[in-house]
């Protein structure tokens, strides 16, 4: 019996393994395409082009720290609840990199065919306000899954 809830345990690794290994390749390829943009002349496109792609940064973390807050508690989201209620890293990891790489593709490739500041500084501002929101998400389930919501405040 023992043998088979290690090799159980061994086959979840490798399935977290393999996702993380997916996320990482398109995220990888995604901010490769977009920086094998040429920069145009104008001078601010250049800066609102590096703040997009630190923000294609900034939204691939808050959605790993989203998973990673959630792992081992109660999910109320359908979409990501596994047996029993608990949340399915497996599951969120799948969905969360259809729907943020998705985005950041359809992302990459307007930039690559409109080459105009306005759309990378509105593209920008659309991660950097999901990474801003997902962020505090992450922080209150990190809060309510360690009981520290509970403790009165100084």
């Amino acid at each position: 019996m023992e043998g088979q809830e290690n090799s159980v345990g061994m086959s979840e690794v490798r399935i977290w393994a393999a996702h993380r290994m997916i996320a990482a390749v398109l995220l990888v390829c995604g901010i490769g395409y977009a920086s094998a943009q040429p920069l145009s002349a104008a001078p601010g496109q250049a800066r609102w082009r590096r703040w997009w792609i630190g923000s294609t940064l900034a939204l691939a973390g808050a959605e790993a720290l989203d998973v990673a807050s959630s792992r081992g508690a109660q999910e109320a989201n359908p979409l990501l609840r596994g047996a029993g209620g608990q949340f399915n890293t497996a599951k969120a990891i799948a969905l969360k990199g259809v729907f943020t790489g998705g985005a950041l593709l359809m992302e990459a490739l307007a930039l690559h065919h409109h080459h105009r500041a306005d759309q990378f500084k509105m593209f920008a501002t659309a991660n950097t306000a999901g990474a801003a929101g997902l962020a505090a998400v992450a922080v209150h389930n990190f809060r309510v899954n360690s009981g520290a919501a509970s403790l009165p405040s100084p």
